[in-house]
């Protein structure tokens, strides 16, 4: 299914820079680096629960559409908001040195 490759590879994609993050001093670069760990783990989850939801209709298990749908739409949501920060942090507008794991 597509979205196993897509999860699987956003989870790599996370425990990579996951790893690099924990290595670095404080600085831009660093802070860059966490803000795509955190769109690509938002990725991962949303298409976890995504394929989750699928799976579910399609075996006629009508009654895990609700809470796999509902996380499905959670981490979706979560993964356009930090996409939309990494965005915003990678084009100088991050505004105020924010970070994504404060």
């Amino acid at each position: 299914m597509p979205t196993t490759v897509v999860a699987l590879a956003s989870a790599a994609v996370v425990v990579v820079l996951w790893l690099v993050v924990s290595f670095l001093p404080r600085s831009v670069r660093r802070t860059s680096i966490e803000w795509l760990a955190t769109s690509a783990l938002f990725l991962a989850l949303g298409a976890w629960f995504i394929g989750l939801s699928l799976e579910a209709r399609a075996e006629g298990r009508i009654w895990l559409l609700v809470p796999f749908g509902f996380l499905a739409v959670v981490f979706s949501s979560g993964l356009c908001v930090s996409t939309w920060r990494t965005c915003a942090h990678l084009l100088g507008r991050g505004g105020g040195g924010e970070s994504p794991t404060h």
